[in-house]
């Protein structure tokens, strides 16, 4: 596959993870599309670097949500 190396694609993909809610997988992309975007272009790199930090905040919301969810059912 040409694009297996893409860091556009897999920013694309981070953000279509992060719309459906699959947060996680949402960041492995997000860190693929940094990791193969290297050096080349800062600006583009400090942006992808704030989507993962987005995304990481909403898996952390998304968690605190399903243990507060637990523990209610367990009552």
């Amino acid at each position: 596959m040409s694009g297996e190396k893409n860091p556009r694609m897999y920013d694309s993909m981070a953000q279509a993870f992060h719309l459906i809610g699959k947060h996680e997988e949402a960041i492995e992309a997000q860190k693929m599309a940094i990791h193969f975007l290297g050096d080349d272009d800062g600006s583009l790199k400090e942006k992808m670097n704030e989507r993962l930090a987005q995304y990481t905040r909403a898996a952390e919301e998304n968690g605190l949500r399903q243990a507060a969810g637990t523990r209610v059912e367990s009552l």
